[in-house]
């Protein structure tokens, strides 16, 4: 399959799909290995719009299709360097994480951080995809607490 995007220079990204209205139509198949190569295209005659120069073609790189799953988990938190004592009985602590290798194959929508806290009760907090750090503030000094 070839797509050229010669008439479209601003399409950054192409989204390959199938159907089930034929043998011919089932170009892609889940749990295959797919090749796929890129090349710029531009207009190198300022004169003749149907001139086309193309460049070479990028490494390929190998994608499998498959159906989306649960997203491998983010690294464990981290204590961050702005967990500090902010009173005589109080702190803040700052834990940061890093996001998970694989996605599973869609977008990460968001982040659900768990806080156990001295008296074995939860708490949870619901953060953002861009989420990469959270800051508890108003913690017990001397407690023990895990996220």
């Amino acid at each position: 399959m070839v797509y050229d995007g010669s008439d479209d220079p601003d399409t950054l990204e192409h989204t390959i799909t199938t159907g089930n209205s034929g043998p011919l139509s089932q170009v892609v198949e889940s749990g295959r290995q797919y090749s796929f190569q890129v090349r710029a295209i531009n207009h190198c005659d300022g004169t003749d719009e149907n001139l086309s120069c193309h460049g070479p073609f990028s490494e390929p790189r190998l994608f499998t299709v498959r159906e989306p799953r649960r997203p491998l988990p983010p690294a464990s938190p981290e204590r961050d360097a702005r967990t500090a004592i902010t009173g005589s009985a109080t702190v803040s602590a700052t834990v940061t994480w890093t996001r998970p290798i694989d996605n599973g194959g869609s977008p990460i929508t968001g982040y659900i951080l768990y806080m156990k806290k001295p008296d074995d009760s939860m708490d949870s907090f619901a953060l953002g995809p861009d989420a990469s750090s959270w800051t508890v503030d108003d913690l017990q000094a001397g407690e023990f607490y895990r996220f």
